[in-house]
């Protein structure tokens, strides 16, 4: 039991210059609104289009760790159904969507939504 009451300190101390050696390694980047980067993609279902605000709100995430993400939609912001170009007003609640974005500091702007598949009456995909 003595034994182990000092290893105990001796690992913590091992486990902390690993951590700080790591962490210098690693590239430290500021991406968030830099027109220059590549975008980030990611797969998630309409909730709700708001046309009037310029935006939707999709779920993302996976089993209990979901999350309700709103995305900037603008004038730019290219809307794609079986690779034909459609209205924000055409999206739907469940519909399944791949987001090309960025993250400005007036939020997360979409480059690019393509449906992949259309959700049912109700929201269901």
């Amino acid at each position: 039991m003595a034994g182990a009451i000092r290893l105990a300190p001796a690992a913590a101390a091992l486990f902390f210059v690993l951590g700080v050696a790591a962490a210098g390694t690693i590239p430290q980047t500021e991406t968030a609104g830099r027109p220059d980067t590549d975008p980030d993609t990611l797969t998630a279902t309409v909730r709700y289009v708001h046309p009037e605000r310029g935006g939707i709100d999709v779920i993302r995430g996976f089993h209990l760790a979901l999350q309700l993400q709103y995305f900037l939609v603008t004038d730019d912001t290219r809307i794609e159904r079986q690779e034909r170009a459609v209205e924000m007003e055409d999206l739907q609640p469940g519909d399944l969507v791949r987001i090309d974005y960025r993250e400005t500091e007036g939020g997360w702007v979409a480059d690019t939504i393509a449906v992949l598949r259309r959700g049912e009456e109700g929201g269901r995909p």
